[in-house]
C-alpha cells in the first residue's frame, strides 16, 4: 500500500484475506471445519459488528492427505508430531523427543531444521508445553462444563436460582454468571 493515498476518500482495494489454523490436538476433530470468532462472544448476536471466520485443517496423521503431499514441510511436521506421541506412550516425553529426533535425521524428515535447531525444538517439546498444566486446565473446564449442565438440568425442573445454589453449594452469584454468559438458554432466565 505504499504507493497509494492511504489519507484520500477513495476507498482502496484489499487483497481478500483467509484465516487458517492448522489442528494437530487430541481431540477427535473432522478433517476440516471453521472456527467463528462471534462464538467466544459472551452476549450471542445474529449479526455480530464484528465477525471474523477461520478455516480449520486437521493436520493430524490420516488427515488432509493433499497438503500432507503438497506441502514437504507441513508433511514433516506431521510426522514429527505423530513419532513423539507414540513414543511418548511407551517412554519419557524426553526420551520421545530425541529417539524422534533421531529417526527423523536418518529419515530426512525436517533433518536440515533439527540439525539446526534442535536445542530449540527439544525446549519447545519438553519445556513450552506443559502436560500437567494443560491437564488441570482440562479438569477445570470439565468441572466448569459439568456445573453448567447441572445448573441448566435443575434450571428446567423450575428451581429459583438460590436453591440451585443451595443444591450445588456455591453462590448464587455464580448461578447468575452462568445464566448470564450466554451459555444457558435465554428461555430458562
Amino acid at each position: 500500500m505504499n504507493d497509494k493515498n492511504i489519507y484520500g476518500t477513495k476507498m482502496l482495494p484489499l487483497p481478500s484475506p483467509t484465516f487458517v489454523v492448522f489442528y494437530n490436538g487430541k481431540q477427535k476433530m473432522e478433517e476440516e471445519g471453521e472456527l467463528r470468532l462471534s462464538d467466544a462472544f459472551v452476549k450471542k448476536q445474529e449479526n455480530p459488528n464484528l465477525e471474523v471466520i477461520v478455516k480449520v485443517k486437521n493436520i493430524n496423521m490420516g488427515n488432509s492427505r493433499e497438503l500432507f503431499e503438497k506441502c514437504r514441510p507441513m508433511r514433516d511436521y506431521m510426522i514429527f508430531v505423530d513419532k513423539v506421541r507414540k513414543y511418548s506412550q511407551e517412554q519419557t516425553l524426553e526420551d520421545a523427543v530425541e529417539q524422534t529426533i533421531r529417526e527423523c535425521m536418518e529419515e530426512d524428515v525436517m533433518a536440515d531444521f533439527l540439525k539446526r535447531n534442535r536445542a530449540e525444538v527439544v525446549k519447545m517439546c519438553l519445556y513450552e508445553y506443559d502436560e500437567e498444566k494443560q491437564r488441570e486446565f482440562d479438569r477445570e473446564e470439565g468441572k466448569q462444563e459439568l456445573l453448567r449442565e447441572q445448573v441448566q438440568k435443575n434450571l428446567e425442573k423450575g428451581y429459583s436460582k438460590e436453591m440451585i445454589a443451595d443444591f450445588l453449594g456455591i453462590d448464587a452469584e455464580m448461578i447468575a454468571e452462568i445464566m448470564n454468559d450466554g451459555l444457558i438458554k435465554a428461555s430458562q432466565k
